[in-house]
């Protein structure tokens, strides 16, 4: 398994007992994509993530574990005239750490990522202002949940990642001319906009 495989687990870690899948089935007329979703019982590994960024595989990932905390939360932005330049123009000029990354429909999530995990509602509160502050305080939020309990087999929902078929992909992070960034770019811009609970 590579290295980038790895690193993309360690960035979107979340519920360990199970995974979303996905697979895109047709685009409808108003630009969403229609796709197949399941929940799979099982953890989402290593192998898993590079299936997924080989294109064998569409992959998502729960942000909420088991103890009710995550390590990166999103918006995700169902606007498929969305004028993605302008949304990361504005996520720079507030000076937001989120990293922006297309939606399989042409919308946008926006990924905060976490140093150390943090109850989910405190991210729900945080990401919930980033939402306002953008002009988007209606989109969804992830994770959906405050808390799970595993005792009567809660699950949160799962969010798609980005990158699948990583070289070819229509689901990456942007530069601010609108062109896409590499895996690797990816990588190490996630890594970089890590913010701790306290900041």
């Amino acid at each position: 398994m590579s290295k980038a495989a790895e690193r993309f687990l360690q960035l979107f870690e979340g519920y360990g007992r199970a995974h979303g899948q996905t697979a895109v089935l047709d685009r409808a007329k108003n630009g969403k994509t229609q796709a197949k979703y399941q929940i799979v019982h099982e953890p989402l590994t290593v192998d898993l993530v590079q299936s997924h960024l080989d294109g064998k595989l569409g992959v998502g990932s729960i942000p909420i574990d088991e103890t009710s905390k995550c390590s990166f939360g999103a918006l995700d932005i169902d606007d498929y005239n969305l004028d993605l330049i302008a949304l990361l123009a504005k996520v720079k000029r507030f000076k937001l750490p989120l990293v922006m990354c297309r939606s399989k429909s042409g919308g946008a999530h926006l990924f905060l990522f976490l140093s150390e995990k943090v109850a989910a509602s405190e991210v729900r509160d945080r990401l919930a202002e980033f939402a306002s502050v953008l002009g988007w305080g209606n989109c969804e939020i992830f994770p959906k949940q405050e808390e799970v309990r595993v005792d009567r087999g809660d699950i949160g929902n799962f969010i798609n990642l980005p990158y699948q078929n990583g070289k070819y992909t229509t689901r990456y992070a942007l530069k601010d001319d609108g062109d896409g960034i590499t895996l690797e770019k990816f990588l190490e811009l996630s890594e970089a906009s890590k913010v701790s609970a306290k900041e």
